[in-house]
């Protein structure tokens, strides 16, 4: 029988905050084999993607680890700095679950693309750059030719992740870690993406540690299941068991929690809703990204028109780089309209300056894609959440 290309041995890790060692994952046990997609479920905080960041010491400076990690046979705990640089993506690749925070900033994904090729074959410039376009054709990013020369923040989300998806393949590694690989993706990017992954499994033999919270990613691709729920293992099986024949009273929950297509219940707008004022209303409303040296101007959303009610709530759906977070950012005066109007609670901000968007900003809000890079790293979350009250002068 072959051995396992991952096997985990009572894998412990622990961090150190404020004078106390606090327990992420306590005694993982798992091995996941050549040809199999292994799938870590649980609730937001229950150590799925510390266990995954552990594998290859990813973890931050206050982790300590304890147990066995071996990958191909070969101790990865404790292993030397060299050691661990040459296994990390060519033997294990991640697919990480925010690709803004994952893609370095300065250099065009072409060059990140690149530079994994050169660092781990013997290739010339323009040979990997060549692979470098056919894995972006691959993972369906438009243009491939032209965006291997854009910076990370000139793509969409989906985008992004799709780039950091091409750049986990370019070695084709033998373990493939994926956290929340789809999270990001639109429906049809994602079973996409689940089919290049399919195919890797296929063409490599090579397995897959897949982390995720989507159970339908999970019912798809997975052979095994380890349900997780702080920090411990409540339940390990086959999937057909998992999802059939649920053992544990949380993996059952956790099941039941999934919503089913058709089963909520109908909202409709009250009737005197309408009557009333739209809260926020576009009309015509065309948004572009000017020009910039060599780089022409962007038309990201044309003739786009739009209103909500009070009390109504509205889906924004389409795929990848169709234009929904520009028109959201837009929508609160993130982002400057080129042409057409746009009012909130009545009031016209299509010029607004920048005095006339603080007082109506104070009236909206907007969650962003990417909690990493919208949340100051520099300060604790309790002055993040408090700054925008006391910018506001309602508390001092």
């Amino acid at each position: 029988m072959s051995q396992p290309i991952l096997q985990v041995r009572d894998f412990t890790v622990e961090f150190w905050v404020d004078g106390v060692w606090y327990p992420a994952a306590i005694k993982m046990n798992f091995d996941v084999k050549a040809g199999q997609t292994l799938a870590i479920v649980g609730e937001s905080g229950s150590g799925k993607s510390t266990t995954a960041l552990g594998v290859m010491n990813l973890l931050a400076s206050n982790a300590r680890t304890s147990g066995s990690v071996k990958v191909n046979g070969i101790e990865m705990l404790g292993a030397s700095a060299s050691s661990l640089r040459k296994a990390r993506g060519k033997e294990v690749a991640y697919i990480f679950q925010e690709p803004m925070t994952a893609l370095n900033p300065v250099y065009t994904i072409g060059f990140q693309i690149v530079e994994t090729l050169r660092t781990h074959f013997d290739m010339g410039p323009k040979q990997a750059r060549l692979r470098a376009i056919e894995l972006l054709t691959m993972v369906e990013i438009p243009e491939p030719e032209l965006s291997i020369d854009k910076y990370p923040h000139q793509l969409s989300g989906g985008q992004r992740q799709r780039a950091m998806i091409a750049q986990a393949l370019a070695c084709d590694p033998g373990l493939l870690i994926a956290d929340e690989p789809t999270t990001a993706l639109d429906v049809t990017i994602q079973a996409e993406i689940l089919d290049l992954m399919r195919n890797l499994k296929s063409r490599l033999n090579s397995a897959i540690l897949l982390i995720t919270h989507d159970m339908g990613v999970v019912a798809d691709m997975a052979d095994e299941i380890l349900v997780m729920k702080d920090g411990l293992t409540v339940e390990h099986g086959p999937s057909e068991q998992i999802f059939n024949a649920p053992k544990h009273p949380y993996s059952k929950e956790l099941l039941a929690a999934v919503p089913e297509l058709g089963t909520s219940v109908k909202r409709s707008l009250d009737a005197s809703a309408r009557k009333q004022a739209p809260v926020i209303k576009l009309e015509n409303v065309t948004i572009a990204y000017p020009k910039r040296g060599r780089i022409p101007e962007f038309v990201a959303v044309r003739d786009f028109s739009l209103e909500i009610y009070p009390g109504e709530i509205v889906g924004l759906v389409g795929e990848s780089g169709s234009g929904k977070t520009t028109v959201g950012r837009a929508a609160i005066g993130l982002l400057p309209i080129k042409s057409g109007k746009l009012e909130i609670v009545g009031k016209d901000i299509s010029n607004a300056s920048q005095k006339e968007l603080f007082t109506i900003r104070r009236h909206t809000g907007i969650v962003f894609q990417d909690p990493a890079s919208s949340l100051n790293p520099r300060l604790p979350i309790g002055e993040s959440i408090g700054e925008p009250i006391y910018l506001a002068k309602i508390a001092k």
